[in-house]
């Protein structure tokens, strides 16, 4: 009898003793992980991005409606271009307790939503090149372009300190989205220009549904393509792309 506590306490003990271990290489694993601003960045934007979808299609405000696209649009694209701004600033650990610090921040935010109007204007011209009406649906033809310009430049913008000359120049490096948090910015705002540019195709379709409207499907698919170019991000800076190529070669 006195055998048996002994070996089950025993094996109590082995027992804490080896989820206490595996809890550390956790603890040690996820505060290694997140020490990356590529990984931090995605990681926080994609859930921040889901939560505005989820409360949206909660309140009847669906991008496939419409009706409500308009509306839609215009929150979404304020709502983004807030949270891209406050995660980066987090993430560039802005100085806002010195005079100094705050009249730079100041001058970012005003550099970077001038970026932002003028990548509007390009988008706005991009869509009526190929294909979108001129006078018809001008407004959401606007709007889908501030969309585009809010997760496409405005981030890249606020990364580059306001200083478009280097973002231009930066694009024709190559990228590392693992570790490098200006190279994430640009895959992610590739996917989500190629998702904007993939949702124009169903439009042409005879299937007369009320979501081939424009700019529904191009709105989607810009979200789509943001999403899934984050999703990306993290699969590949949270070393789980490495671990798999360890694991097959």
């Amino acid at each position: 009898m006195q055998l048996n506590i002994i070996k089950n306490d025993s094996y109590k003990q082995c027992t804490e003793l080896i989820y206490f271990l595996l809890f550390g290489v956790l603890i040690g694993y996820f505060r290694k992980m997140f020490e990356n601003s590529s990984l931090k960045y995605s990681l926080s934007l994609f859930l921040y991005e889901l939560v505005l979808l989820i409360i949206f299609f909660a309140f009847g405000i669906s991008p496939l409606l419409p009706v409500y696209i308009g509306t839609f649009l215009k929150y979404f694209t304020s709502l983004m271009l807030l949270g891209n701004y406050l995660i980066l600033r987090y993430l560039s650990k802005f100085n806002t307790r010195q005079v100094q610090g705050k009249i730079n921040e100041i001058k970012l935010v005003a550099y970077s939503l001038l970026i932002f109007v003028i990548g509007a204007f390009f988008f706005h011209c991009i869509s009526f090149f190929l294909g979108a009406p001129l006078f018809e649906n001008f407004i959401q033809t606007l709007l889908f372009a501030c969309l585009l310009s809010s997760l496409a430049i405005f981030p890249l913008s606020v990364v580059n300190k306001g200083k478009w000359e280097v973002m231009v120049d930066d694009l024709a490096n190559s990228i590392d989205i693992k570790s490098c948090l200006a190279d994430s910015l640009k895959f992610i705002s590739c996917s989500t220009i190629i998702g904007g540019w993939l949702g124009a195709f169903p439009i042409p379709l005879d299937w007369d549904r009320d979501w081939q409207t424009w700019p529904i499907t191009c709105t989607v698919g810009a979200i789509a393509g943001n999403l899934s170019g984050l999703w990306c991000v993290i699969f590949a800076s949270s070393g789980l792309v490495d671990s798999i190529k360890q694991k097959i070669m």
